[in-house]
């Protein structure tokens, strides 16, 4: 545990990012994760650090990490900070890895932890951009609605409407399952029409919202 929290408290500083790689931190956390799975705690820091250190996403990836964050997040279903620091490091991952991260098995999982702590408003944000991320290839634009995710994000702009940053991840995830033809009539029938006007009414200030 305090190996991976030291580097995620350490990756606070900017600096000692590429320090930490030099001496090896993906190594240690992976041996981490696999050394006390049962853990939550390891699990947390673990996944904390991965998030941080996403930089290297790619060598994580080629180094089988985002099966121990799926592992986490199966070994810990009730705990919601490993729900949370696990959506957080895949939304960092999931870019450049999409298919891969949807083969795993990831959005049954991040959908399960949103439906179950609706009330963690880090947690809603963070699966957003998950979803978002994972939603770049159109392939997984049909899988995601397929999946029902699109009625779990508007459950989150609803709850969260305030949260500038949560609405931003969820409209541009919403703009891009609705590229598919097949996919609009489902949008359309749950009622995105008038959640956007909702949305645009709250943030017509907000240029950044406004185009998303």
């Amino acid at each position: 545990k305090m190996s991976c929290e030291l580097i995620w408290t350490l990756t606070y500083r900017p600096n000692n990012i590429g320090i930490m790689l030099k001496k090896g931190a993906e190594e240690r956390i992976i041996r981490a994760m696999d050394a006390f799975p049962m853990s939550p705690f390891v699990q947390i820091s673990a996944c904390g650090a991965v998030l941080s250190l996403s930089r290297r996403k790619n060598e994580f990836m080629r180094k089988g990490v985002s099966d121990r964050i799926l592992r986490a997040m199966k070994n810990h279903g009730s705990v919601e900070k490993v729900q949370r620091c696990a959506c957080g490091a895949i939304m960092n991952l999931a870019y450049g890895h999409e298919l891969r991260m949807i083969e795993e098995g990831c959005v049954e999982l991040i959908l399960k932890a949103m439906d179950n702590f609706a009330e963690s408003e880090i947690l809603q944000e963070d699966a957003c951009g998950a979803l978002y991320n994972l939603a770049i290839i159109e392939e997984n634009q049909i899988t995601l609605m397929r999946l029902d995710a699109a009625n779990r994000i508007m459950k989150a702009i609803k709850r969260y409407i305030e949260d500038d940053q949560l609405v931003i991840y969820a409209c541009l995830t919403m703009e891009l399952l609705s590229r598919p033809t097949a996919n609009r009539k489902t949008l359309l029938n749950l009622g995105i029409m008038g959640l956007f006007n909702e949305v645009v009414n709250m943030w017509a200030h907000n240029l950044t919202i406004f185009r998303a």
